[in-house]
């Protein structure tokens, strides 16, 4: 009984305290954006977003972007630079800050 009486307490408390408060919200729907900004000569760079190609040049926080490289003819993919340092021809990344990266491709010999 006293924990009834407890549990009852805290809830006129709450709403006496909070009276238009909706505590079961979870997120106030409200998403950063960042940019993205892909360079590339003697090759392009194709971004995926769930296998659909895209031409956004901003991303909500948390979404996952593909990034394919094509190479021009007579030439190859290197490497990326700027604020990622891989070599990989796919990445997925996932946006959490706004990114600025050139595709660097070579002669294909």
């Amino acid at each position: 009984m006293k924990k009834i009486a407890f549990i009852l307490f805290l809830s006129i408390l709450s709403n006496s305290v909070f009276p238009n408060t909706n505590f079961n919200t979870v997120s106030s729907g409200v998403f950063d954006d960042f940019a993205l900004t892909i360079t590339a000569t003697n090759g392009t760079v194709l971004k995926l977003i769930a296998n659909e190609e895209t031409d956004q040049n901003s991303f909500q926080s948390g979404q996952v972007v593909c990034w394919v490289t094509r190479p021009a003819v007579g030439y190859k993919f290197s490497h990326w630079t700027g604020n990622v340092s891989w070599n990989r021809l796919m990445a997925n990344v996932v946006m959490t800050r706004t990114k600025t990266v050139t595709a660097v491709f070579e002669k294909d010999y």
